[in-house]
């Protein structure tokens, strides 16, 4: 999910929900899954360049892949 827009123009509720879907979203998969994955297996989650790179007038997509990219390479 993405919402075009700054920071200052969005509102609260547009960017809880672009982070409800594309982050709290890998999470709760995650967590459900996780029991059922063998000791040898991976979770792999498909990030995206804006991560790392945030582009102007997309802050809060930017944040929700930013917030994949931090939680998956350290938390699971």
């Amino acid at each position: 999910m993405s919402m075009r827009g700054s920071c200052m123009e969005t509102p609260l509720k547009i960017q809880r929900q672009v982070m409800e879907v594309n982050f709290f979203g890998h999470v709760l998969i995650t967590k459900l899954l996780l029991d059922s994955i063998p000791d040898s297996g991976a979770i792999v989650v498909i990030g995206s360049l804006q991560g790392k790179v945030a582009i102007p007038y997309r802050s809060a997509y930017s944040a929700s892949k930013h917030a994949i990219q931090v939680s998956f390479n350290f938390t699971f």
